[in-house]
């Protein structure tokens, strides 16, 4: 127990900087988020399919409500948070399917208009799950062994 606690205590500036490290690559995430699918977000809710509705005035017509979705990249804190979720693993897959049915801005979803967007998803979560969690275990070994 000496030994684990001499070493968290040793490692705490490296970790530090690996967490400096991944908060400027969340922060780059996040305005590149926000450049890719601000006011992207948008569907009608209260209706059969949000496929059938692409903008807000024929939402209106068919009574919904033009709505966005919770987790959505319109300001720099709505897109932080949504790549806090992302980086959970927990349902990422269904904002990456949001992306990928956006269809302009201020525009309904259209089924699987743009799968290019989902590359965004899937290096984001290369690089901040998997990259940086082996980086920062890696550290940890590493300041292990010299104890």
């Amino acid at each position: 127990m000496q030994v684990l606690m001499l070493t968290l205590t040793r490692s705490i500036k490296a970790i530090a900087n690996v967490l400096l490290m991944l908060l400027v690559v969340w922060i780059m995430f996040a305005i590149l988020g926000i450049q890719l699918f601000q006011g992207r977000f948008y569907y009608c809710s209260g209706t059969d399919d949000k496929y059938s509705y692409s903008t807000e005035r024929e939402c209106n017509v068919a009574r919904g409500s033009w709505t966005t979705y919770y987790f959505n990249f319109d300001n720099f804190w709505a897109s932080s948070s949504s790549l806090i979720a992302i980086s959970s693993l927990n349902n990422w897959e269904d904002q990456m399917y949001a992306a990928i049915d956006s269809n302009g801005v201020n525009q309904g979803p259209r089924f699987y208009s743009t799968p290019v967007y989902s590359l965004y998803f899937i290096v984001f979560i290369a690089i901040t799950a998997f990259f940086y969690l082996n980086f920062l275990v890696g550290v940890l070994f590493l300041y292990f062994q010299k104890t």
